[in-house]
Order: C-alpha cells, then sequence, then structure tokens
C-alpha cells in the first residue's frame, strides 16, 4: 500500500490456519527479504489482539514467540511485538 508516509508492505499469515511461532517467523523474514528488494529498510510488526502481552492467549504468546526467534536469528531485522493493528492515532494539541 502507498500511502503519503511512504510504501507499507503486509504479509497475510491467512494461508496457513495455525501457523506455528517458527512459522510466524518465517513469514516475517521472507517479507523482509522481499521488502529489502525495493531498497527499503524493513520495520517489522508482528499483529495480534494485544500490545506486548497486555491479555493473556495463545495467539499473543506464540508471536511473542516469533518475535524471539526473529531476534535470535536475525539481529539485524527490524521487528516488535505483539502489536494491535487497531490502535486510535497519536495527536498532539
Amino acid at each position: 500500500m502507498v500511502t503519503k508516509r511512504g510504501p507499507y508492505f503486509f504479509a497475510d499469515t491467512t494461508m496457513n490456519a495455525d501457523p506455528t511461532a517458527e512459522e510466524l517467523a518465517d513469514i516475517a523474514v521472507l517479507t523482509a527479504n522481499t521488502v529489502k528488494q525495493y531498497n527499503i529498510v524493513p520495520r517489522i510488526a508482528m499483529l495480534s489482539y494485544t500490545n506486548f502481552g497486555s491479555a493473556e492467549g495463545a495467539v499473543p504468546t506464540k508471536v511473542a514467540k516469533a518475535v524471539d526467534i526473529c531476534h535470535k536469528n536475525y539481529p539485524g531485522l527490524i521487528v516488535d511485538g505483539d502489536l494491535q493493528a487497531n490502535l486510535p492515532p497519536i495527536t498532539t494539541s
């Protein structure tokens, strides 16, 4: 998606009904490699329904594990999460 702030790339994991943490990490890395082909430094947000474990559950735990795998195996990759995608915009007054 091209926006006023620049391009955004999305990787949709719905091809896998219930991807493992390892599969999520692989998807993140493959997406990062694709983004690099456009001479853009990838910054990855791993999405869930929580923010950094703000609620318990199997999904945020799995996403956090995927982030840990990325940090361990690809230390130069900028990746963070788990994060909600529907946060309100930050405004300044």
